[in-house]
């Protein structure tokens, strides 16, 4: 086969797949998540007009940063972006892989990009994506040992994700294990521009750590197991990744020692992406059982770990093969297989197309009845973050719209407008907020403009139904 072919097979299948992840997200009417994927996309689109998001710690700064510019264009184009990113990871990994087989370059896309979780969160503008791209470009500048442009990099990891602090230690360890002392302030650079432009907004020179919004108390969402948080990690990454994985970490040590001519490129992964991959799943599996730091049991959050775990996995499986004497006709079938698992993990994980569910959909009608009573003027209270989206108002100007965090005295004694609607929610209600529903329902200002209910009933954490109700003052 034709050598310039073989170099454009795997961009023409990441492509492919970026384009039918975007395509995917056009055409879905639900959103799978209508909290958190919806609130960066507001942070990030009304950054412009309220520079301030620019620091909000749970927006993430270097997402809202780089995101808002398509963040303009409306929620789907939050997609294009985490296609976007991905694109670049896969460019990273090929960096590593041209060196260990033509097979892995034409594995690399799918078990990367149709890693289940990864690709749903591409679909839904989450933060996960940026993290791990941002990571892994901090591995291929160490393996180019550009060791200061790599500091750099790391200290940006922390206003892209909490999972730096795993990942930000091993590059610093690095840097100190390999006497490259000059490189290492500069790993100290992210956090401290957010500090000084913190200052420079609040006057708080430690608004780092004054604002972290995970802070370090017990999560309301209690403890869980960790074994069980573990072996669910398979949602993330998918068996096909896991198997990949997991053999390339029984097989390191032999590889390391046998495969001479790439044993500094084995050496970086395994300690700069294989290592912290490792560490994530761990940290992760400790907060949900020590129940802290906001833990709510979330595998999705793995998803950071996939752009570190894929090109650590079949490199060390490439040279392998190639050490033990493989053809390429061996190399294609792997290929082959580890393409075709990907697609069997992602499709069991559920269509990339959705519809809206029972939830979504009774918050739906729960906003319709808000957009067509609300007249100009009326705030709305909300619990959730999807209402302001989906009703067209901008969640961040108090004369719009306000969250119901913070606002509990507000809430309790009524709206200080006439006109003024409330939205409360079962999940996020009584949970996030701390508004009971009877805090609502026996206001005798408040009147209830609809209860609205999913057809097949469920619970939520708390052991409530799920419903919604709007009210009016």
């Amino acid at each position: 086969m034709d050598g310039r072919l073989v170099r454009w097979l795997p961009w023409a299948l990441a492509i492919v797949i970026a384009g039918v992840l975007i395509g995917a997200r056009f055409a879905s009417e639900g959103i799978r998540e209508a909290g958190d994927g919806v609130q960066h996309h507001m942070i990030a689109r009304y950054s412009w007009k309220h520079p301030e998001l620019l620091l909000d710690q749970w927006g993430k700064p270097m997402f809202t940063l780089l995101a808002s510019p398509f963040a303009q264009f409306g929620y789907n184009a939050m997609a294009v972006f985490n296609a976007l990113v991905g694109l670049v990871a896969v460019a990273l990994s090929l960096a590593f892989l041209r060196r260990a087989g033509t097979w892995t370059t034409m594995a690399l896309p799918a078990l990367l990009m149709l890693a289940p979780q990864y690709a749903h969160l591409v679909i839904d503008g989450m933060t996960e994506i940026l993290f791990g791209t941002m990571a892994l470009l901090c591995v291929h500048l160490i393996g180019e040992e550009r060791y200061r442009a790599a500091a750099v990099v790391g200290s940006l990891t922390p206003l892209c994700r909490p999972e730096y602090i795993v990942f930000l230690p091993v590059v610093g360890g690095w840097l100190l294990w390999n006497r490259r002392f000059s490189a290492l302030p500069w790993c100290a650079l992210g956090i401290g521009m957010y500090s000084f432009f913190g200052f420079l907004h609040t006057g708080d020179p430690l608004l780092w750590w004054h604002g972290d919004p995970y802070g370090s108390g017990e999560s309301i969402y209690g403890k869980g197991d960790p074994w069980r948080f573990i072996l669910d990690s398979t949602d993330a990454f998918g068996w096909t990744l896991v198997i990949v994985f997991g053999l390339a970490l029984v097989i390191w040590p032999i590889i390391w020692s046998k495969d001479r001519e790439e044993r500094k490129t084995h050496r970086v992964l395994f300690f700069t992406a294989a290592l912290p991959a490792l560490g994530i799943v761990a940290v992760h599996a400790y907060l949900r059982w020590s129940g802290t730091h906001g833990s709510a049991g979330l595998t999705r959050v793995l998803v950071t770990a996939v752009p570190l775990a894929v090109p650590f996995g079949l490199f060390t499986l490439g040279r392998a093969l190639q050490l033990a004497g493989g053809t390429a006709m061996h190399g294609s079938v792997l290929a082959s297989g580890l393409v075709v698992g990907s697609m069997v993990s992602l499709s069991a994980q559920g269509r990339l197309i959705e519809d809206p569910d029972d939830q979504q959909s009774i918050i739906n009608a729960a906003c319709d009845v808000i957009a067509k009573t609300r007249k100009p003027g009326d705030r709305v209270f909300t619990t959730h973050p999807y209402v302001p989206f989906r009703v067209g108002l901008d969640g961040f100007d108090g004369e719009q719209s306000r969250m119901l965090w913070g606002f509990h005295d507000e809430v309790d004694e009524g709206p200080s407008r006439p006109g003024d609607i409330i939205f409360w929610d079962a999940a996020l209600g009584p949970n996030e907020c701390a508004v009971d529903l009877a805090t609502l329902r026996d206001n005798p200002a408040l009147t209830v403009l609809g209860v609205f209910a999913p057809r097949r009933g469920h619970f939520v954490f708390g052991g409530r139904p799920y419903e919604t109700w709007v009210f009016q003052r």
